[in-house]
């Protein structure tokens, strides 16, 4: 004899054994489905805000800057022109090194310019002897 045959009073309550089988994992499926959507409505745009916070400055940074492995693309180009001509005996500076107003950069080779003041004094010498005679 079953327990559905000796009370029915008691059993009206309760569903048949194969439904509540069904109804337990369907409310577990329910649950796992809901969870999921909570975490989707919660964390989708949660995740969209992160991305554009932490997104958006380099973006910005980005369209205003080139990058590349090995060169230097920011810096401010100074051109040094020389007031004479002459062969650069040694240099006193290194790459991006700051300079000041006065210091020294380069050493030229004084040959040139000996000459030429042996040369400007010979002329001032042959001048004066002219002049004289």
């Amino acid at each position: 004899m079953t327990s559905a045959n000796r009370n029915p009073a008691e059993n009206a309550n309760q569903p048949p054994a194969s439904l509540e089988s069904a109804d337990s994992s369907d409310t577990g499926e329910n649950s796992g489905k809901k969870r999921r959507r909570r975490l989707l409505r919660i964390g989708l745009p949660l995740f969209l805000l992160a991305c554009l916070i932490l997104g958006l400055p380099y973006y910005l940074h980005s369209i205003s800057h080139e990058s590349t492995d090995d060169a230097f693309i920011d810096g401010h180009i100074i051109v040094i022109s020389p007031r004479v001509t002459g062969h650069v005996t040694k240099v006193y500076v290194t790459e991006n090194q700051w300079v000041k107003a006065g210091d020294r950069l380069i050493e030229l080779d004084p040959d040139l310019f000996q000459a030429r003041l042996d040369a400007a004094e010979a002329a001032l010498a042959a001048a004066r002897a002219w002049r004289w005679n």
